[in-house]
Formats: structure tokens, sequence, C-alpha cells
């Protein structure tokens, strides 16, 4: 089953992107909106299913909304300096941390993998395989001094994911009420920290309530989804690094959207130096989903 909610989220994520791009907000009105839309989007709705979770749950729901704050502000920091590319071209490392990582968390996942070595071996197999995959699809030149920056931003991505994953293992019979909840308070905590940043530079405050701002602000709705099919791939996996996988399958439907509609172009050699990666990518995610059934 996490497997569809996992595509399904990776699908839904490519049409975001490519609509953010067709939209072109302006990127420090979007920030904002990031958070305080998705919460307009949710709160109508949730306020007639009152959560009852454990106390946990809203700790490490606060505490995710904090630390993907952060991570943005890391992440934006790295972009003035050197690059969106190099930032996405360093991010699938996240996915090795991930998986390591849940191990120690959870030792039952490990000795699952110990009754079936080989089949084990050869997920992880699949994993490096997407990981290999991602890192070398760009090319992207990658200094000592951007790695050393994006250290932080890895180890935190990791941890989102993980927190993640926890989040959901309070959900109990409700998973998809679990999940809009875990997507109203990290919204919120992302809308107050970007409004604050926005306030700080001075931006105009009429920007926010401007109607050609507020109508492009509406491609939201896609990332609300994908957020909550992403947590509930995330309650049903068995590692979280999975789900990481299959989101990365983001970049192929882009590719095949833009080809599609013309609205990305390619020089003919990069195309050439990337199909090998792409293949060894689709073939490690098919892999791994067949490996993971």
């Amino acid at each position: 089953m996490w497997v569809l909610f996992a595509l399904a989220a990776s699908v839904l994520n490519a049409f975001y992107y490519l609509s953010i791009q067709n939209a072109k907000i302006n990127a420090n009105v979007f920030m904002v909106y990031r958070g305080f839309m998705v919460v307009l989007f949710l709160l109508p709705i949730l306020v007639f299913f009152p959560a009852r979770f454990s106390p946990n749950f809203y700790l490490m729901s606060v505490l995710q909304g904090c630390i993907v704050a952060y991570t943005d502000y890391l992440s934006f920091r790295v972009n003035k300096n050197y690059g969106s590319e190099t930032v996405s071209s360093i991010t699938p490392l996240s996915v090795i941390i991930v998986f390591v990582a849940w191990c120690f968390i959870n030792p039952a996942t490990f000795l699952k993998y110990l009754d079936n070595p080989i089949k084990s071996l050869c997920i992880v197999a699949s994993l490096l395989g997407v990981v290999w995959a991602l890192l070398n699809y760009r090319k992207t030149p990658l200094t000592k001094k951007a790695f050393l920056l994006l250290i932080p931003v890895l180890i935190l991505s990791s941890t989102i994911s993980i927190l993640n994953k926890l989040i959901m293992s309070y959900s109990g019979e409700n998973p998809v009420l679990c999940a809009c909840w875990r997507v109203l308070i990290l919204s919120s905590i992302i809308g107050v920290v970007h409004f604050y940043i926005y306030t700080k530079k001075k931006l105009p405050i009429r920007a926010l309530f401007e109607l050609k701002n507020i109508q492009k602000g509406c491609v939201l709705i896609l990332l609300l989804t994908v957020l909550v099919l992403k947590s509930l791939a995330m309650l049903y996996t068995l590692n979280p690094a999975y789900v990481s996988c299959i989101v990365y399958l983001t970049a192929v439907w882009i590719m095949v959207l833009s080809y599609q509609f013309n609205t990305l172009k390619f020089k003919r050699q990069h195309r050439q130096s990337s199909k090998k990666y792409e293949i060894v990518f689709i073939v490690s995610v098919i892999a791994l989903i067949l490996l993971t059934r």
C-alpha cells in the first residue's frame, strides 16, 4: 500500500513543481503562502475533526515544523551562493542516512533484514543505485565548502523523514486525520517563520493580499495533497528511506511532462549523457518496489 501512496505523491509533486514554475509567483510571497495557504485549506475541514492524539504527536509535529523552517533557511543560504542545482545534486545522500538511522531507531527493522540477508542486500543495492544515479545525473560541480555547508541540510532532511514516520505511528484508526493534522501544525510553523522573515526584509504586506498572488497560491493545494500522501506512505512502509526513493521519481515525471508539453528543453549532449543515469534510477526504483512488496 505504501508504494501506491508514494507513487501518487511523486506524480502530484511533479505537477506541483511545474505549476509553481508556470505561475512565476514571487519567491518571498510564495514562502509565506507555503505555510499559511495550506493552513487555510485545512482549517475549515479540521475544525470539525478535533485531534485526540498522544502528546508526543504534537511535540514531534512542532519539532518537525521548526526543523523544516530552519532547513529552508540553510538551503536558501547555499542556493544564494552556489545555486539550487548544487543543493539538489547532494540531497539524495539523505536516503542512506535515513535507511541506516531507522535501523538503529527501530531495531525490529534491522532484525527483519537479518531474516533474509540476500534480499536485504539487494534492497541496499537498489537504494545505492537510486542515490548513485541521482548524484551523477546533473554532474553539478561541488566544492568542498559547499558540501560542508550542506551537511547540516542532509542531516536535518533525514531527521524530517524519520520524524514523519514516527509521527504517523500515533495515527491509530485515523491515519488520514493524523496526516492532515501533522501538515496543519507543520505549515503553521513554516508560515509564522517565513512571515517573520518577510517582515524583517520590509517587503510590502499588501502583496500577500493581492488577488493575482492568491490565485497563483492556490496551486499549493497540490503540495497539501503531496504531504498527506507522503505521510500515509511513511505509515505503511518498513523503512522511511523507501518512500524518499519513490518520491524522487518526481524528477522523471517532470521530464516526461516537460517533453510532452514542450516546457523544458535540454541540450542534446546533456540528454545523451544523462540517459544512462535515468535508466539506472528507474531500474533501481522498480527493483526496490518489487523487493519490498
